[in-house]
């Protein structure tokens, strides 16, 4: 992928499509921007929630950190926390964070 040759941190969104939400070269940024793109589909869409979902790859610091910020907007539902297969990996890279929410 170009993201890595370039050391961006895209914030991708899997809805229907995949489409690219934006690109940042500080971790502290794309973890903002993709815990604001979570908190504000959660808060939008609170009652047809049933689960919410961290993955990570290489980044578990960041992944605990992201979970205890997610069950502060969150707290009555369970949040798992699970490593990144293989094949997304392969996809994606060594280093990646995402959230399923279900």
């Amino acid at each position: 992928m170009k993201f890595k040759l370039f050391k961006n941190k895209p914030i991708l969104r899997l809805e229907r499509n995949l489409s690219v939400v934006g690109t940042f070269h500080e971790d502290e940024r794309a973890l903002d921007s993709l815990y604001h793109l979570a908190e504000n589909y959660i808060k939008s869409n609170r009652m047809r929630i049933h689960r919410v979902g961290i993955e990570y790859r290489g980044a578990y610091r960041e992944a605990i950190g992201l979970k205890n910020k997610v069950a502060a907007i969150f707290p009555r539902k369970q949040i798992t926390l699970s490593i990144s297969g293989s094949a997304t990996a392969a996809k994606f890279g060594p280093r990646l964070l995402a959230i399923c929410i279900v």
